[in-house]
């Protein structure tokens, strides 16, 4: 007498059904999607947190006053050479 579908479990039908090769490359498929999928969030994490940090960085030298009186120094420059061309 047959066992009833329900109570295999979905690996045991596939290796019955098609095949041992097909069975073993269908789970060595998901196998590497999950590594990929457990090495993919550390480095999603770590560009999220390196881009947040260049930012507030980037902020922070923005309002530096090496960085005002740079700003300062061109917008000055800049002021005399478009009054010296519109002369």
């Amino acid at each position: 007498m047959a066992e009833p579908a329900t109570c295999c479990s979905g690996l045991r039908r596939m290796v019955l059904g098609r095949g041992y090769r097909e069975a073993v490359f269908l789970a060595m498929a998901d196998l590497r999607l999950a590594a990929w999928f457990l090495w993919m969030t550390p480095l999603l994490a770590a560009l999220s947190s390196w881009r947040e940090a260049l930012s507030i960085s980037s902020l922070a030298a923005l309002a530096s006053p090496e960085s005002a009186a740079e700003r300062n120094l061109r917008t000055e420059v800049f002021n005399a050479d478009r009054t010296a061309a519109l002369r």
